[in-house]
């Protein structure tokens, strides 16, 4: 009886290996062996979370590589129109004209930087909650003369890493202040540009038209 008994644990016991396809199914089957199991197990959680942080990266620096691309296309627009208005062949009826869609691609550009992914914002640096940039309404001066309203930015300027593997961390973001140079002391703040541009086309100024075009080059 007691060989019987013996026997039929060791035959239940490779049933079990044999329908599950696992060797170890209980801690008591080897301690030893379980432990290592497990702790094979634990690193092939991480791998599946480095894997889910790589494609988390992968969303959001596309959607920014998207962003930068039509920002950079909307940029090239801007200095065709500015040749246009700097033209002496251009008159001050066909420079509002300019200024106007100038002003829209102004619009458009924000909206980029404000490009989301899987609900967080792109370009807000660590914030990724808080939406990067604001547009204040538009005013006029004492000549009647509209003045785009000013665009401000409210994340931050840390940059977010993810842990892609045992030891390497990979940057996935980048702060809008630093691409569009918005209150940043060392860059030109291109939504101010484009507004002073506007102001330019619309006060028929050809000279600061003219200097604006090197700038913008």
């Amino acid at each position: 009886m007691f060989n019987l008994k013996n026997s039929k644990s060791r035959f239940d016991t490779a049933i079990t290996q044999t329908t599950s396809g696992k060797k170890l199914n209980n801690l008591s089957d080897s301690p030893a062996d379980m432990a290592y199991v497990l702790t094979m197990r634990s690193k092939i959680d991480q791998i599946d979370q480095f894997d889910r942080n790589i494609d988390s990266a992968y969303k959001m620096l596309s959607t920014s590589e998207t962003a930068l691309s039509q920002t950079q296309n909307l940029l090239y627009s801007v200095t065709s129109l500015l040749e246009q208005g700097a033209s002496e062949t251009t008159d001050p009826a066909g420079r509002l004209m300019i200024a106007d869609r100038i002003d829209a691609i102004r619009d458009e550009m924000m909206n980029f930087a404000n490009s989301e992914v899987m609900g967080k914002y792109a370009f807000s640096g660590s914030a990724i909650d808080t939406i990067p940039f604001t547009k204040a309404a538009d005013t006029t001066d004492i000549n009647g003369v509209v003045i785009p309203g000013v665009i401000t930015y409210g994340g931050n300027n840390d940059t977010m890493n993810t842990q892609a593997d045992f030891s390497v961390q990979v940057g996935m973001n980048i702060p809008g202040d630093d691409v569009f140079g918005v209150g940043s002391a060392t860059q030109t703040d291109i939504f101010d540009r484009l507004a002073d541009i506007t102001y330019a086309l619309r006060t028929d100024d050809t000279t600061q038209l003219g200097a604006y075009q090197s700038d913008m080059d």
